[in-house]
């Protein structure tokens, strides 16, 4: 190993760990290091012209023929993108407010926002009126929304929320307009605003032809007073382990909530809706399994002695009273008891079994290993157990499907319980 000779040096040669006390004599300064998310895409494009940056699936129909982009086609969707935002007003600091799906256009739209201001992603899912809240707390200036063209739900959520604040929506094309860099800033870190900003001006509509997805975008005069976290780091709330193979599992959030699809939910606002029922005396939501979303909410709920109340009712009850479509119960199952701990407090790793279990049976239902479905907790993280028999291939292929874990046992082995 020499001595840095190159700027764009990333890291000093490392090939055994006999060379870790050579890497350690060079300090971040000498490094090479990129400072910011720009000059990182600035300098991955200059490194490695021919390699690709990224590798999206348009749609499940097409994962044989990803959408890839090189590094240098990146930095110039994302120099095209940045230069529309700074030509809106866009300026260190300001938020971008992104109404997003999953698609190619995300990520440079992400680095856009944070080469000339900062990114605010606001998740499509949720209910207009608290994308509205998120928005006016962002004090975000301009709202972008991508997605495919023909999916007209995509459009009618962000014209949902312009027009809560704004009479008019507009769209605009970001592929069009060549990048200006001295337009761009050199620094950006992710922030949050406390203030609110309305006001939001209609935008003209260019002439884009060729832009396979178009951009909504809004303007509003004004900019936000803008609070930084000093530490650049945020507690995400995850419980994760390391296993031996050194992939990462996260069996659950520290706060229990339910990720559906990317959307997080919290179970409370479930259980406060089921509770405002007079006859629920408890209620506990948890997350169950699902091959499409993650995890889908479902709850259990106890009611008073006597009551009538079925579980058809409490779901649509759920559904009329809860803040966001998102969160209602796909199912409600009453309980004669919610288990609680030993302090009182209720016990929701035994009621993520119940519904792991309920949605492995319902998975492998055209088998004839329904009955033999078990979900146990092994330390505190719930496991699916199957039992070896002739259909272990088609059980295999079910279970693969979801993103839990689970594996085929041996009759009578002793860990499933």
């Amino acid at each position: 190993m020499g001595a840095l000779t190159s700027s764009l040096t990333l890291w000093p040669a490392f090939s055994d760990p006999a060379d870790l006390v050579e890497v350690e004599q060079f300090p971040l300064s000498e490094r090479g290091l990129p400072a910011t998310t720009y000059e990182l895409v600035k300098r991955a494009a200059e490194l490695w012209p021919d390699r690709p940056a990224l590798s999206v699936l348009p749609d499940a129909e097409r994962f044989h023929t990803p959408l890839a982009r090189t590094f240098p086609q990146l930095a110039r969707d994302v120099h095209g993108a940045a230069a529309v935002l700074a030509r809106l007003g866009v300026r260190r600091g300001n938020p971008v407010a992104v109404i997003s799906v999953n698609c190619a256009e995300m990520l440079p739209l992400l680095l856009a926002a944070e080469a000339v201001g900062s990114y605010a992603p606001i998740n499509p899912a949720l209910a207009p009126e608290h994308a509205v809240a998120l928005l006016r707390l962002s004090g975000a200036k301009v709202i972008v929304a991508s997605g495919p063209e023909l999916d007209e739900g995509v459009w009618t959520h962000p014209r949902t929320i312009a027009h809560a604040t704004a009479p008019k929506l507009c769209s605009r094309c970001a592929q069009r307009h060549r990048p200006n860099e001295r337009r761009i800033s050199s620094r950006s870190r992710a922030s949050m605003s406390h203030t609110c900003r309305s006001g939001w001006r209609t935008l003209r509509q260019p002439s884009c032809p060729d832009a396979r997805r178009p951009t909504w975008l809004l303007r509003a005069p004004g900019a936000p007073c803008v609070r930084t976290r000093r530490s650049g780091t945020g507690d995400t709330g995850d419980l994760a382990s390391v296993d031996g193979d050194g992939f990462i599992r996260l069996p659950g959030r520290a706060k229990d909530l339910i990720i559906r699809g990317g959307h997080n939910i919290d179970p409370a606002a479930i259980e406060d809706a089921l509770l405002e029922h007079p006859d629920v005396t408890a209620a506990a939501a948890v997350g169950r399994p699902d091959r499409h979303s993650g995890e889908v909410p479902v709850a259990f709920v106890a009611i008073s002695a006597g009551s009538e109340l079925t579980a058809d009712v409490l779901e649509g009850w759920a559904a009329e009273h809860v803040p966001e479509r998102a969160a209602a119960p796909k199912h409600v199952e009453v309980v004669d008891e919610i288990p609680l701990t030993s302090v009182g407090k209720l016990y929701k790793p035994e009621l993520r079994r119940r519904a792991a279990e309920r949605a492995a049976r319902d998975a492998l239902d055209e088998t004839d290993l329904v009955d033999q479905v078990r979900a146990v907790l092994v330390d505190g993280a719930v496991e699916i157990h199957v039992p070896h028999s002739a259909e272990d291939e088609a059980v295999v292929e079910t279970l693969s499907e979801y993103a839990w874990t689970w594996r085929l046992t041996n009759q009578g082995d002793p860990n499933d319980h």
